[in-house]
């Protein structure tokens, strides 16, 4: 994909195709930015260009800001419902597509058992390296929204609430912001 910077349209021969999301009211996107110079965000206006087509967007800095969390706080372990084996029974919500694991209870906690799960289809993830002007392959990840319900003793399920909130997999999907993961009540 690319765009010429004084023309903003695509050149020929280049694929463009940019996606519009229209949120709701009240409703607003955010973006975590890490590994900038700490006067970075001084020199940033109010409003800027971002993303391909150079919409306006606003920052904030929440870095420092305790009332005004980015992601809800884990529930409580006691508001977790048991199964008639006493086991914890709790669902992993993948925020961003997840790479997916060989073994995705084994990942979570050694004793967890994945019970069902709601998956779309796999998400086909590239890139370029920039080094050998080459494209690397396309691998397969889950969708985010993906959804697997869980169980497993209380013990286990100390560690695994400590997961919420972190990312799963492989450093190199991480450090993109590949697999994000909440966890959260199973529904009844």
């Amino acid at each position: 994909m690319k765009r010429n910077e004084t023309t903003l349209q695509a050149e020929e021969g280049a694929l463009y195709s940019p996606a519009f999301i229209r949120v709701a009211k009240n409703v607003a996107l955010g973006a975590g930015v890490g590994g900038v110079p700490s006067n970075f965000f001084s020199t940033l206006p109010a409003t800027f260009p971002f993303g391909g087509e150079g919409r306006l967007a606003l920052w904030e800095d929440m870095s420092n800001d305790t009332d005004t969390a980015l992601l809800p706080k884990a529930p409580a372990q006691n508001t977790f419902s048991s199964d008639a084996n006493g086991n914890i029974e709790f669902a992993i919500i993948a925020l961003t597509p997840l790479a997916a694991p060989t073994n995705l209870a084994e990942t979570i906690g050694h004793g967890a058992e994945v019970v069902s799960a709601c998956v779309g289809k796999p998400v086909k993830i590239g890139g370029w390296n920039s080094l050998k002007n080459a494209p690397l392959p396309l691998e397969p990840f889950h969708p985010a929204g993906s959804v697997w319900f869980c169980r497993t003793g209380s013990a286990v399920f100390k560690e695994v609430l400590k997961k919420h909130g972190t990312w799963l997999g492989e450093r190199r999907h991480t450090a993109h912001g590949l697999g994000q993961i909440l966890v959260a009540r199973w529904p009844r």
